[in-house]
């Protein structure tokens, strides 16, 4: 059957969808790739195609949506094989309805330049082996899906055309929900926002691209070569702790603008305040043991690696073992060495002087290799006092790492070890699958683990893969010049947006330097110190506070950034980041700072935005 004929004998054509739902549901693990599924589980992934098929799916999609070489670098199968089994295993299920099979074709994982760093070239390359792979393997069609990017500049021509590309806006990017269940979260990533937005422009070479889509027009391709963003930007600092609802970033621009910068703005901002805010919570079960960033060889992607490990960093890491984030971004290195060092020498004893006599400053040695109590705590102590007795033995900075088994057991039974062999300053780090929930437990069961190299759990904050920020309109220029506040409905109260121009007001405590509350006002309303200030939750109004004046202090959250397109702010560097960060946990209260049920800091509107934005929802509700 061709796909001409299933639409000539039908008006709706069913596909299927969801793979990755199902194929977790049946056994696969976050461990595993989705995308190998052919390999790792076939009968199960022919069975989910065939159960689609009897449901009545017209056209069975191949599970080829992460198929490209940038997702199956490392993982040992070629484009070809994975398309190729994951095809047959359609089609396997597609005999007994006689379903067409499609190579289904996601997006790449990578922004196309100029919003992002793939080259166009190499993303056309990637999409053709992938294309190339499924007609081999005997696809009936190609199916794209999850490929939106393009209706920011759809939009954007939209708006040139129209003659409103010019017309003022102003977007909040926000976000609705603390990420693992935590009191607060802490914004990161305004450095490469800021670096995205200055170098903001279309190349010649895109421009080329997009004139072969054959959707733009002359006029507006002409407006794309002088691009450049001209608008304002207000931010919150990166470090600082922030809560649901407030604007992370406060953009006013011409709408054609303000569309453009969307996608990136939330890829930068999502990923990096993720896992800034995952990092806090591992350190804070460290409770003041230093934590190690470990992991890079996880994450999803070299720049998340990056960008991620210097986001960690902020949260509170000491160091990294990422080599590039550590030069980029002037942050500390560290790490050791990996089993593959021990075992390629003779012995284990072997290994252990060579690695000390090469790092004597920084000798922590991993002892699980062969077996940790039995040989890799002795053959450690026995090198710690060859190095003693030659002079090279640090006061600090050596030790052992566990890798694997009982950490709580293993841990103790070193540290005594080690203590009576004369070594208490010996460091005992640990890594394997570490969080801030087996931190908390391993510290209740009395480890005696000093050191936290924490990797994979952390850089892809394992329980919470995103941040959940989102980009909205708050209000549009008149004909007068005067901004009209807008608002977003929904029957969700949660997705109900804030209107107007906003600011966000912190009040501490005096006497503690403690938050008692946070107060978004629209950007005209003045407080001060020297009155009593009176704020209550909006949807709760007997949950309140009366502030005496005096009793108090205030500070706004929301800095200059950009104004009319110029860079008016320098960035920090990250570890004067880590420090401020370190400085903003401390106005927390401990009850605040819980990783289970954690007390919640209030985030009030003032009277007059409360006021706008119920007068906004009678009025819509009205139509």
């Amino acid at each position: 059957m061709k796909i001409e004929e299933v639409f000539a004998r039908r008006r709706f054509i069913m596909l299927d969808g969801a793979m990755g739902t199902q194929l977790q549901l049946r056994g696969l693990t976050t461990e595993q790739k989705p995308e190998l599924a052919a390999f790792v589980m076939p009968d199960v992934l022919t069975a989910v195609h065939r159960d689609y098929a009897r449901a009545g799916a017209d056209i069975l999609l191949a599970n080829t949506f992460g198929a490209n070489p940038r997702k199956l670098k490392g993982t040992g199968y070629t484009v070809q094989q994975v398309i190729e089994a994951s095809i047959a295993c359609a089609r396997t299920a597609a005999q007994e309805t006689g379903a067409l099979v499609a190579l289904d074709i996601g997006p790449i994982g990578e922004l196309l330049a100029p919003a992002g760093t793939l080259p166009f070239e190499d993303a056309c390359a990637q999409f053709a082996e992938m294309v190339r792979a499924g007609a081999a393997a005997g696809a009936d069609l190609v199916f794209l899906e999850t490929m939106t990017d393009l209706y920011e500049l759809t939009m954007m021509q939209g708006y040139y055309e129209t003659g409103a590309y010019n017309r003022k806006v102003v977007f909040d990017l926000f976000y609705r929900k603390n990420p693992s269940g935590n009191g607060f979260a802490i914004t990161a990533g305004l450095q490469q926002a800021i670096e995205y937005l200055d170098g903001l422009h279309f190349t010649e070479e895109d421009i080329a691209y997009l004139e072969s889509l054959n959707l733009f027009s002359e006029d507006f391709i002409d407006y794309l070569r002088s691009f450049r963003f001209t608008g304002e930007v207000y931010a919150v600092p990166e470090g600082t702790i922030v809560f649901p609802h407030e604007p992370l970033m406060r953009i006013k621009a011409p709408i054609i603008e303000a569309q453009l910068i969307e996608t990136a703005l939330l890829n930068i901002i999502n990923h990096q305040s993720l896992i800034a805010t995952k990092a806090s919570r591992v350190v804070h079960a460290a409770q003041g043991d230093p934590v190690l960033e470990f992991g890079l060889r996880r994450a999803q992607g070299p720049d998340a690696g990056t960008v991620g490990a210097r986001a960690a960093v902020i949260g509170g890491c000491v160091a990294t073992s990422n080599v590039l984030t550590g030069k980029l971004y002037d942050v500390p290195v560290k790490g050791t060495h990996a089993h593959s060092w021990v075992m390629s020498f003779p012995d284990e004893l072997t290994a252990f002087r060579t690695y000390a006599n090469l790092f004597p400053d920084a000798c922590i040695l991993l002892v699980d290799t062969y077996n940790t109590l039995k040989s890799g705590v002795p053959h450690a102590i026995q090198v710690f006092d060859e190095m003693k007795a030659a002079g090279t033995l640090p006061e600090k900075g050596y030790g052992i790492r566990l890798d694997s088994g009982d950490l709580a057991y293993l841990s103790k039974r070193a540290r005594q070890m080690l203590d009576e062999a004369g070594y208490p300053n010996a460091v005992i780090s640990a890594s394997s699958d570490l969080d801030e929930n087996l931190i908390t437990s391993l510290k209740l069961q009395g480890a005696t683990i000093t050191l936290w190299g924490v990797g994979t759990k952390l850089i892809t904050s394992d329980d919470c893969p995103a941040f959940g920020g989102v980009y909205k309109l708050a209000a549009e220029e008149t004909e007068s010049g005067d901004f009209e506040p807008k608002i977003k409905l929904s029957n969700n109260v949660e997705k109900v947006t804030n209107p107007g121009i906003k600011k966000i007001i912190r009040i501490y405590d005096k006497k503690t330097g403690k938050i008692k509350a946070d107060l978004l006002a629209l950007e005209e309303e003045e407080f001060t110190e020297d009155s009593d200030l009176y704020i209550y939750d909006t949807n709760a109004k007997w949950k309140s506070m009366q502030l005496p004046a005096g009793s108090f202090t205030l500070r706004e959250l929301l800095v200059p950034i950009f104004v009319d397109g110029k860079l008016v702010y320098e960035c920090p560097k990250a570890m004067d980041i880590q420090a401020y960060c370190n400085r903003e946990k401390d106005t927390l209260w401990e009850e605040q700072k819980r990783l289970k049920n954690p007390d919640i800091v209030p985030v009030d509107l003032s009277d007059k935005l409360s006021a706008m934005k119920l007068k906004l929802i009678e009025a819509a509700t009205m139509i």
